[in-house]
């Protein structure tokens, strides 16, 4: 009996001390920059045209992720075109956001991010690209571009607003 309290007490002070930050560390989710500031909401899109895209939902998971649900509305009356969840990760070793997406209709994927200033960069591959800009404290703006020439050419952008109740 002695055996298995003091093994209860070494199991208790392991969890105590493995759950304890060491202080002046800065949380992992702080290395998400502004995106952590999406938690706790849902965001509405509109492309350029007006048109809705998408809703997109997030809480912080376990102190140290965010996770995001997205919805892209089908028509009045039906089930939604798609549904997908991500889980957003600092990644310290590499200065870089990991992001894990799945769908219902999609394999699980893994991208990065870097934060670049107010900018949040994702790369797909050489000739396509996206960033993430918060354009203030209620929404924030994501602009997908491919390669033109020398340049880069926008080819679709979404503007997302803090939508009531969350």
């Amino acid at each position: 009996m002695n055996a298995i309290r003091r093994r209860s007490a070494t199991v208790l002070i392991a969890l105590a001390l493995a759950a304890t930050a060491p202080h002046g560390a800065e949380p992992p989710v702080a290395g998400l920059g502004w995106l952590r500031d999406l938690a706790g909401h849902c965001w509405r899109g509109e492309q350029a045209d007006g048109a809705p895209a998408d809703t997109q939902c997030y809480d912080l998971q376990f102190g140290r992720h965010l996770r995001g649900t997205i919805e892209v509305a089908g028509a009045a009356g039906e089930a939604p075109k798609l549904l997908g969840d991500s889980v957003w990760s600092w990644d310290p070793a590499k200065q870089r956001i990991t992001v894990v997406t799945w769908s219902g209709s999609a394999p699980v994927g893994v991208i990065e991010a870097a934060i670049d200033g107010d900018l949040v960069r994702f790369a797909f591959g050489p000739n396509a690209r996206s960033y993430w800009q918060r354009t203030g404290p209620e929404g924030y703006a994501v602009v997908r571009e491919f390669r033109d020439g020398d340049g880069w050419r926008e080819e679709r952008r979404v503007n997302y607003r803090r939508a009531p109740g969350r």
